[in-house]
This record gives C-alpha cells, sequence and structure tokens, in this order.
C-alpha cells in the first residue's frame, strides 16, 4: 500500500554486529521477496571496524540486490570509517546527524561526514558556515545533553553491551564511575 502512494519501503535490521552471516543473508532472502526499495542495517551497538561492515555488506549482496542503507553508532569512534567503507563498498544510504548528536554516544557528525564525501562528490565544499552554525548551537547542547562517546560507551561496544544500560547508568546517581 506505502508503495501504491508513491512511498519509498525500507527494512532495517538492528544490532547486526550480533547477527551471524547466515542470519543476515536469511534476512535478505525474505526481503528480495518483499517490495522494500531499501534494506538498512545499523550497528547499534557502535562495535563494528570497517573490515566487517563490508563483510556484511557482501553477505546482504548475496541475496538482496537493491539498495543499501546504513547506520552506525559511534561508541568505539569507528562510525565514520564505517560509513565511508559502506560507501566504497557501493552503500547509496547513510545517516549522520550535526556533531554526532544522538541518544547515549552518537552518530556519525554531518560536518566530519561532509569533509569525507567531498572526493565522491563534484562539489568543493566549504564548511565555514556549517562549523560557524555546530559551534554556536549544538556544541552547548551537547555538553549540556552530554551525547557522545566516552570511555564507558567505548566498553560498551567493545564487550557488546547495549549503549542504553551505559545510559542509564550515567543518568542514576546509584552507581559510580566502578560500577
Amino acid at each position: 500500500l506505502l508503495k501504491e502512494m508513491g512511498y519509498m519501503v525500507a527494512v532495517n535490521l538492528m544490532q547486526i554486529a550480533d547477527r551471524t552471516d547466515d542470519e543476515i543473508e536469511r534476512v535478505a532472502k525474505m526481503v528480495s521477496d518483499s517490495p522494500v526499495d531499501i534494506f538498512y542495517f545499523a550497528d547499534s551497538l557502535g562495535s563494528l571496524n570497517p573490515g566487517k561492515t563490508a563483510e556484511i555488506i557482501r553477505v546482504i549482496r548475496k541475496s538482496w540486490k537493491g539498495e543499501i542503507g546504513f547506520h552506525a553508532h559511534d561508541n568505539m569512534c569507528r562510525g565514520l570509517d564505517n560509513t565511508i567503507q559502506a560507501i566504497k563498498e557501493g552503500v547509496l544510504w547513510v545517516d549522520s546527524t550535526v556533531t554526532g548528536m544522538g541518544r547515549g554516544p552518537g552518530n556519525v557528525s554531518t560536518e566530519y561526514l561532509a569533509i569525507e564525501l567531498e572526493p565522491y562528490r563534484n562539489v568543493k565544499i566549504n564548511p565555514t558556515k556549517l562549523y560557524s552554525l555546530v559551534y554556536r548551537y549544538f556544541k552547548p547542547m551537547q555538553n549540556q545533553y552530554r551525547w557522545g562517546t566516552n570511555p564507558f560507551y567505548y566498553l560498551a561496544g567493545k564487550k557488546g553491551i547495549h549503549p542504553t544500560y551505559v545510559q542509564e547508568m550515567l543518568q542514576d546517581a546509584r552507581y559510580s564511575e566502578e560500577d
């Protein structure tokens, strides 16, 4: 019905780092027989590296012939590298937010992605206006709401722990840094 109304339809496979190649391929096969336009996958734990990102895309491509999208979290400060690797592998849809704004460790920073995408586009960018906007409006919000990665989110990514647990512990005075 959505496609008939002119909408694009996407499916998103979350916590991809916890999925086996067989699981990913099985989902890609199921989706390939549906009216989905884009197969999105998310590094919800922020624990992928560029090599694993490329491997996942190759597994998806075994069964899915449509467009692929990628959503990276930045727990281990690899979101930008993983996103660029995804683009090199032919992914057409990627996500970013200004200053990486997002729950917990955040996402790929638009201001950094714009610079890294310059070789893939036919335009020369001048990031001065974007940086001015970032430092005037978004950095104060980032400091106030404390989004962005830190050593706790890094460890959560490394140990396969969802960042929600870290976020809840950081906001609860009953827990110390040792906890």
